[in-house]
């Protein structure tokens, strides 16, 4: 059974997609990592019982531009500004990590980054100028695919904030979720 009226979300670029496929185990839904790849919504049954629904994500359109790519939730080609975006992505990222990544000497502004990566990489424009803007959507690129490492830290768990208390699992239980009645 499926309720579509109240219970429905839709969020962008979680992977729902790829849940399915784990659900089902078989391929049951197309995945991308190019926002708005499902274009439709889809239902799909796990089983005789459960059936799931594939969505597109919702985008909020009031979101700045930086904050869209950074989410992965506009294409790196429909971008304004990619070199602004490169500045909030060098604000997260450990520096370190980046001269890693992209072979180069360590930097001090956004522009001397993007130099750095287009000497590298020999994006050059016509008249021989280094091409920053090309360097830029190579990194957005390297953002959107995973390839720069970045995570937050959670924070720090307070005591007695959250009730910790463990339960043992019934007997059981895992003999029933195996099959093995």
């Amino acid at each position: 059974m499926c309720i579509r009226d109240r219970y429905q979300r839709r969020v962008h670029g979680v992977g729902k997609s790829s849940v399915i496929n784990s659900l089902k185990r078989s391929k049951a839904a197309s995945v991308s990592s190019v926002p708005g790849h499902t274009k439709a919504m889809q239902e799909i049954y796990i089983d005789s019982k459960v059936k799931v629904l594939d969505s597109p994500g919702v985008v909020f359109s009031d979101e700045d531009e930086k904050i869209k790519v950074l989410r992965n939730t506009i294409k790196v080609e429909e971008v304004q500004d990619p070199v602004g975006v490169i500045e909030e992505i060098l604000k997260r990222v450990n520096k370190i990590d980046m001269c890693t990544l992209y072979r180069i000497a360590d930097y001090d502004s956004v522009t001397e980054f993007l130099c750095s990566i287009a000497r590298v990489r020999n994006k050059v424009k016509k008249g021989g100028a280094l091409d920053l803007e090309t360097s830029a959507k190579i990194v957005l690129h390297d953002w959107v695919d995973g390839r720069i490492k970045f995570f937050t830290v959670p924070p720090e768990l307070i005591p007695g904030e959250i009730n910790t208390t463990v339960t043992e699992r019934p007997v059981g239980m895992e003999e029933e979720r195996m099959g093995n009645n």
